[in-house]
């Protein structure tokens, strides 16, 4: 019967092949597809995710769940040799012909057989050193520049065992050279297809991004990473054969019981050709989104696997099964999320910005309208029967309602989520020049004189400033900033401010001008010096009995500060910026400020003594002085802005 059904997703025009022994002949076949299935040879069982190539190249597919399979060829191969291949069995090689025609094949792969004598186990720790020295190796079997790889991603989710929704589609991966750690890159969705046959309160994001958080030898997981083995154990389980290659196959397991695996290495090159890694223990990724709509991740099982092409070894499939009990605990998700390298193209041309498929992009919402007939083109993991009979019942504009509905209907829990998305906030480090003037200090208080000559003086604010900004639109906002200098020298600041936002595109990706108005008060300090003062000194009620003092000249002002801000978006959720303000004081108050040293912070008692104050004068040498003749108007503040999505 499954067959059948796999026979009618079938394009009209099929191969007939035949298989002989290991080698067989593909005859006068249409150029759109082969499909097939591929069964173990002693249990007639299905083979799931076994891959179908094109030997020496990266062109190829792999089997779904059910062991069946359809391979789109390139007329360019018509004549090549076609591989089908799976860890622990032998190869099966199928010499293609443009001349003659035979049909849709089973497949059958005979189990290889152990080899534990291809291992010679002398040191205590053997299996820790092979996948160190697997490690040491990245550089040499992976490539270490920039490659893109076209392929096949499905993501399936099931709610009380039927399918909540199913995303897939062609994407293109750009990722960097093995050379450096990464678990990010490029995604660019090509064409897909997305239903959705249960309601969720939220939608899930990041499945596209699996090519690149997945690639355990490409992130360098702590089980692979040189600096982390200490903290796994690792044990030589068997060696067994691929390819004609001696392949060990390695068990781990973390010190803290919390996750485990098995890692497979080739001998001939000591390259890691495939990764099995389970996570189980208590879940410390949940973020704050998660308790608010009541989610916790259960478990993680990754099956990662590598292909060698020419001289070097490339990601070719990754199985990624996952559960998350929701609403609190009363319901559980499965999910599970399956890529396939089709295609590893010969020219990189760059992923535009503005064509990447980000990690928190929503997969439901990006789909587009979708064109029954792409697939034709392309190699694909072929559906499940379920799959399919729900896509054919889809109507894709009821999920574009729904999900339109579900925007205007929102749960308490999603309101909270879309108004922190709402919020932008800044971190920087801020600058801001200051001079004051040639300035003669006078203070007498009981036994307590104080008398210092300041000379005109050049200096620096500089400290670490935040903002935080609400957006009723994309170019109106209203928020608060502040600022507090690290140095000596005290600067602080605190304001509210608003503006308008103008969004522009440069360098290919979004920005945004922001011109803005910050009203607020704003206090500048000048340190004078540390005095050991009379034990009985008082100031506003405050007894200073500590003996030492240090003594600032402070300045007081309410002020109002145009500023521009400039930011250049990286990603969704972080831009980096650079602004400056001119700050206008239109009420000003000045003196003297006192504080306690060498107390602990929690007794130290501080105080601020107006000029006004018969205790104080100040003086340019000639005339007395109402202000302190401080300037400081210019602020520069560079840093990164910070925007939620849900």
């Amino acid at each position: 019967m499954l067959s059948n059904y796999f026979m009618k997703l079938s394009i009209t025009a099929f191969l007939v092949f035949a298989m002989v022994a290991g080698y067989g002949q593909i005859t006068n076949y249409s150029k759109l597809g082969i499909t097939g299935k591929v069964l173990n040879e002693k249990t007639s069982e299905p083979i799931p995710y076994a891959h179908i190539v094109i030997s020496y190249t990266g062109v190829g597919t792999v089997t779904n769940e059910f062991g069946a399979f359809r391979l789109v060829l390139p007329n360019k191969y018509t004549s090549g040799t076609l591989k089908i291949s799976y860890i622990g069995f032998e190869s099966t090689f199928i010499n293609l012909s443009p001349t003659q025609n035979l049909a849709n094949p089973t497949i059958r792969l005979k189990e290889s057989s152990k080899c534990l004598e291809g291992v010679v186990i002398t040191p205590k720790d053997e299996a820790r050193l092979l996948v160190e020295l697997a490690i040491k190796n990245i550089n040499v079997n992976y490539p270490t520049t920039t490659t893109q790889l076209e392929g096949f991603l499905r993501a399936k989710m099931k709610k009380r065992d039927s399918i909540a929704n199913v995303n897939e589609g062609i994407y293109l991966i750009e990722k960097e050279g093995y050379n450096k750690r990464s678990k990010n890159g490029k995604v660019k969705l090509i064409k897909g297809r997305a239903l959705e046959s249960k309601e969720l309160s939220f939608s899930f994001y990041g499945a596209h991004h699996i090519p690149h958080y997945a690639d355990f030898v490409h992130y360098r997981r702590s089980f692979i990473n040189e600096s982390k083995t200490k903290y796994y154990y690792y044990e030589i389980l068997d060696t067994i054969k691929s390819d004609g290659r001696k392949v060990v196959r390695v068990g781990f397991q973390s010190k803290k019981k919390d996750s485990k695996g098995e890692i497979f290495i080739n001998l001939e090159d000591h390259a890691f050709l495939k990764i099995l890694y389970q996570y189980e223990g208590d879940e410390k990724e949940d973020n704050v989104f998660d308790k608010i709509r009541g989610t916790s991740r259960l478990y993680r099982k990754y099956n990662v696997e590598y292909k060698k092409v020419d001289t070097l070894w490339y990601l070719s499939f990754i199985e990624y099964k996952s559960a998350m009990s929701i609403e609190n605990g009363k319901d559980t998700l499965n999910w599970v999320d399956v890529f396939s390298t089709s295609k590893i193209r010969d020219s990189v041309e760059p992923i535009a910005y503005e064509d990447q498929f980000q990690y928190g992009d929503i997969t439901l919402k990006n789909m587009g309208e979708y064109d029954s007939t792409f697939w034709n083109n392309y190699n694909t993991i072929l559906p499940s029967k379920e799959i399919e009979q729900l896509f054919k019942q889809h109507d894709p504009s009821k999920l574009n309602e729904r999900l339109e509905k579900q925007e205007q209907e929102l749960s308490k829990r999603k309101k909270i989520l879309k108004q922190i998305s709402k919020i932008k906030f800044t971190i920087g480090v801020f600058g801001q020049p200051a001079t004051i003037d040639n300035v003669l200090i006078n203070y007498i208080n009981g036994n307590t004189v104080i008398t210092e000559t300041m000379p005109t003086t050049d200096f620096l604010y500089s400290g670490l400033s935040f903002s935080y900004e609400y957006y009723f639109s994309p170019s109106f906002f209203i928020g608060l900033d502040t600022k507090g200098s690290l140095a000596s020298n005290k600067y602080s600041s605190f304001s509210f401010n608003t503006g308008y936002n103008k969004i522009f595109t440069a360098f290919g990706r979004p920005a945004s001008a922001n011109f803005s108005v910050n009203i607020g008060n704003f206090k500048y300090g000048y340190v004078v010096g540390k005095y050991d003062v009379a034990s009985n000194l008082e100031m506003n009620g405050k007894p200073f009995d500590s003996g030492d003092v240090e003594i600032s000249l402070e300045s007081r002002r309410w002020a109002v500060e145009p500023t521009i801000r400039l930011s250049l978006e990286m990603n969704h959720r972080l831009s980096l910026f650079a602004e400056g303000g001119w700050n206008l004081p239109f009420s000003q108050t000045d003196g003297l400020h006192f504080k306690e040293k060498g107390q602990p912070f929690w007794k130290t008692k501080q105080t601020f003594v107006e000029l006004s104050n018969p205790d104080i004068s100040l003086s340019d040498g000639v005339n007395e002085l109402t202000e302190i003749p401080l300037q400081s108007n210019l602020m520069v503040n560079i840093g990164v802005l910070i925007h939620f999505k849900y």
